[in-house]
């Protein structure tokens, strides 16, 4: 008898093993913008950030989020993206009010999980 399918069903059983812990990780992370709220983040968005958007897209605010280009690929980068224009605009928006913004940014356009 050879070891080989042995040391082959031993190695399925570890690798297993492994991915059973990593599937719960992944299934117990939190949604991004968990202490985000969409409905507090509209009028915010509306305030600040449709105008300059408009501005800049021709009228059309919600170009910014259907261009080819975009910046923005991920939760994280959303929610730096919300941060850099509340620093360049001096919005005065806190951290919390971003992260409302950047959940309904998310809710709207993106559809992070």
């Amino acid at each position: 008898m050879s070891i080989l399918p042995l040391f082959r069903i031993a190695f399925a059983a570890a690798i297993l093993a492994a991915a059973i812990p990593l599937q719960a990780a992944v299934a117990m992370a939190p949604a991004p913008f968990a202490n985000g709220n969409a409905e507090l983040g509209k009028p915010l968005n509306d305030k600040a950030c449709v105008g300059c958007h408009a501005r800049r897209f021709g009228g059309d605010a919600n170009q910014v989020y259907f261009r080819s280009e975009r910046r923005v690929r991920t939760a994280a980068q959303l929610l730096a993206q919300v941060s850099y224009c509340n620093a360049e605009l001096g919005t005065g928006y806190f951290p919390d009010e971003e992260e409302h913004i950047a959940a309904y940014l998310n809710k709207q356009y993106y559809r992070f999980e």
